[in-house]
């Protein structure tokens, strides 16, 4: 190219990128030309295909430098392969087709997912021809769509150029997900704000529906699988929104919190990058789209978010240091008023690493890395969200074990330790071993204003009142007693008008205490489907976890005697987590002691709903283990006599100030 050339194609790139990013182009470092060399070098025989593409956009600078960025960052990213894999696939198709997946293929799918896997790496097979397909329908959508007027360059490489998510096997889905949406898209907006043009294809989207279900975990679904199969968990429902939004131009990224503070796993949801605000907005499309009000709905405490990324991100916190491609945004989320908590951590090994973790009934959840600083024996811990228990952790060369007590964070510079005071206790009493979430008591509500009718006949033609739930249930297992005791042969329970039917368990009771045994049941709804939560027997099968569930509101669930019976009390056990106290199983209390861990206040069975522990040392974070059964466990504090699982305003007026 001559000097001529050169200097129009500048002007070009000036005209259509503006300064600040040719700038950025033109400056490229010595690192990002090491680390392109070094991507070359890997990729061994398949290096001249990868010079193809460089070659290919040598007199385009910006495609040039995208080719880039997408070379250099390519090692490490790879694609698992397996005959299980391909198995489960089939599983799942046949699951979208009805709507379930049954427990015979629950099983098959996962002894699938145990066959060895093949790694894939891309640097070694990928072609010229696939990348290059990539960038121009890239830039294409980018150019194309004026809300990316002022997407930066930077930008547009992590929001809408990578070719793939993770480690799902690689397909030509940016074709085939624009030939779907992009008409679409065209007919529900034409704008020039990429927030409603997300939200419009959000609401389209949800109509084609989405089969959650984490019965399987295979690794990410290929694109074009994912395109006809809407089937998996939120890490799926997120594949499918950016396979969709950045195959019509809408940047967008996929953010994750290894391990909720408060549930039992993980997270994942989208983002938008708004380029009016400068502001990542959350989105589900599956739930929810992108709003400006920053009212994310998702509400669950989250320690430490995430970006998935295509670039290596050399700054992570990510605690599994293997993956160099999380950026942390906690920041984005609660502010960076929680840089720098600074935690004291004594007699360190040497060189260790160090890390905040979050509680698992299986031990503390690493949620991101720390800095150690030797000459005050304190690790540094950036962007941490507040209101929620920490436990720091250090890695001694075998395993992670605590460093110090576990601490409630409530600004950058207050932390509440939990050190128990062993010459203080009380006398407490439990009712749960995991907090109660809004859903679960939800559907107790759902029982509120059922009415509970005797008759002699099917058709209630007299019929009489044996109770109406005039309150909420407030616990797991309520019995109360009949209104009339005149023998019945059948017995209908009526929801409210609105109510949906959420049912655990209902038990008709003798004057004895024996149970009636009951020789049908059956509902008046209008539909009913091949899924477990639709059977009516769950309501009797001594279980309380099973259950039945039905979206239709103000059902009738009609019960039949094996001949007529005096109702003498009633047990209602609605839809419930399992989680309260259940009598008979054997727990188990325990107290954190710091570096030594838990230390345990003894066993017992319970014998009602509700279990005593005394000398119980105040200030101490507690875990109610069952023994018997349930996975569902988490660490409360015991306060003004009630337990407080997770965070509480209440420690803001006695924060430990550092």
């Amino acid at each position: 190219m001559t000097v001529k050339n050169q200097l129009m194609k500048c002007f070009d790139m000036f005209r259509i990128c503006g300064l600040a990013t040719l700038i950025a182009i033109t400056s490229c470092s010595q690192k990002e030309n090491r680390l392109l060399q070094q991507a070359l070098n890997l990729s061994g025989a398949n290096k001249p295909e990868l010079e193809k593409v460089l070659k290919h956009y040598e007199n385009d600078i910006l495609k040039l430098e995208a080719a880039k960025f997408l070379i250099s960052n390519m090692p490490g990213q790879y694609a698992l392969k397996s005959s299980g894999i391909d198995s489960c696939q089939k599983i799942i198709k046949e699951a979208v087709q009805i709507g379930y997946v049954g427990m015979f293929e629950k099983q098959k799918g996962q002894q699938f997912l145990q066959s060895g896997k093949d790694t894939i790496y891309d640097i070694n097979v990928i072609t010229a021809d696939y990348l290059i397909e990539n960038i121009d329908l890239s830039f294409d959508v980018w150019k194309k769509n004026k809300w990316n007027n002022d997407l930066s360059f930077d930008d547009f490489c992590e929001f809408i150029l990578p070719y793939r998510i993770a480690d799902e096997e690689l397909s030509n889905w940016r074709v085939k997900y624009r030939e779907r949406y992009a008409p679409v898209l065209d007919s529900l907006y034409a704008g020039t704000d990429a927030v409603a043009a997300c939200d419009s294809l959000c609401e389209y989207m949800k109509k084609e529906g989405f089969l959650y279900n984490t019965d399987f975990s295979p690794p990410h679904l290929s694109g074009d699988f994912l395109l006809n199969n809407r089937f998996g968990t939120c890490r799926d429902g997120c594949d499918i929104g950016i396979y969709a939004m950045r195959a019509v131009g809408i940047p967008v990224a996929t953010d994750i919190l290894p391990y909720s503070p408060e549930h039992k796993s993980g997270h994942s949801w989208n983002v938008l990058l708004d380029v009016q605000t400068k502001k990542q907005l959350p989105f589900w499309y599956t739930q929810f789209s992108p709003e400006r009000n920053d009212n994310f709905t998702d509400e669950r405490k989250k320690g430490k978010v995430y970006r998935m990324c295509y670039g290596i991100q050399s700054d992570s916190n990510y605690p599994d240091r293997r993956n160099r491609r999380m950026k942390d945004v906690t920041a984005e989320y609660f502010g960076n008023n929680q840089t720098h908590v600074k935690v004291e951590i004594p007699n360190i090994p040497k060189n260790a690493p160090v890390y905040l973790g979050v509680f698992s009934p299986s031990g503390w959840k690493p949620v991101c890395s720390g800095k150690y600083d030797k000459k005050r024996n304190k690790a540094v811990f950036d962007d941490l969200e507040p209101r929620v228990i920490y436990q720091p952790l250090v890695f001694d060369g075998r395993k992670l074990r605590p460093a110090n007590h576990p601490f409630l964070l409530h600004a950058a510079d207050k932390i509440h330790y939990f050190i128990p005071k062993i010459q203080d206790t009380h006398t407490i009493h439990l009712t749960r071993k995991y907090p109660l979430k809004q859903r679960t008591a939800d559907f107790r509500h759902s029982m509120l204003g059922a009415t509970i009718e005797g008759s002699t006949d099917s058709l209630f033609h007299h019929s009489v009142r044996l109770h109406t739930i005039a309150d909420t249930i407030r616990s797991n297992h309520h019995q109360v007693s009949s209104e009339n005791k005149t023998p019945h042969r059948y017995v209908r329970y009526r929801s409210a008008s609105g109510k949906r039917t959420e049912m655990g368990e209902i038990i008709f009771l003798r004057e004895d205490g024996t149970h009636i045994p009951i020789k049908n049941i059956s509902v008046n709804a209008r539909m009913h489907r091949p899924v477990p939560h639709h059977n009516t027997k769950n309501i009797i099968d001594g279980d309380p976890l099973s259950f039945y569930s039905h979206h239709e509101a103000g059902l009738t669930v009609l019960f039949e005697f094996t001949q007529p019976e005096s109702v003498h009390s009633i047990v209602f056990i609605p839809r419930n987590d399992d989680n309260f106290i259940r009598v008979g199983d054997e727990y188990e209390l325990f107290y954190n002691s710091g570096t030594s861990e838990w230390i345990s206040l003894g066993t017992q069975e319970a014998a009602s709903f509700v279990l005593t522990y005394d000398n119980v040392p105040k200030n101490a974070l507690l875990w109610l283990k069952n023994k018997t059964r349930g996975r569902e466990e988490q660490v409360f504090t015991y306060e003004n006599n009630r337990q407080r699982f997770g965070t509480f305003d209440e420690y803001e007026k006695k924060v430990i100030v550092e």
